[in-house]
């Protein structure tokens, strides 16, 4: 298996919605672009701990997808043990 992705997952992050003031591209505009690029969109607050669960979500979400249309995952659907039971799916989210 390659270390590296040749196609990695990408999504465009604007960060610090807590400051307005500061933003340079507004939402609408990112959302334009990551669409037209088949890339997601979200934005995020540190601070105010806005999207920060969805963002990992998001990115775990989009890797399992990636890796069982790839069938990277074939064969390992039950190699995770959680609370010493044997799991039939590869990951959980908490």
């Amino acid at each position: 298996m390659d270390v590296f992705s040749k196609n990695p997952e990408i999504i465009i992050i604007g960060n610090k919605t807590d400051l307005p003031s500061k933003r340079v591209v507004s939402y609408e505009e990112a959302k334009k672009d990551g669409d037209f690029l088949g890339i997601t969109v979200l934005e995020t607050s540190a601070k105010n701990n806005l999207n920060i669960n969805n963002l990992f979500l998001k990115i775990t979400e989009n890797i399992y997808k990636y890796n069982i249309n790839n069938k990277i995952l074939e064969g390992m659907e039950k190699s995770v043990l959680l609370n010493e039971e044997e799991s039939t799916v590869c990951c959980h989210l908490i």
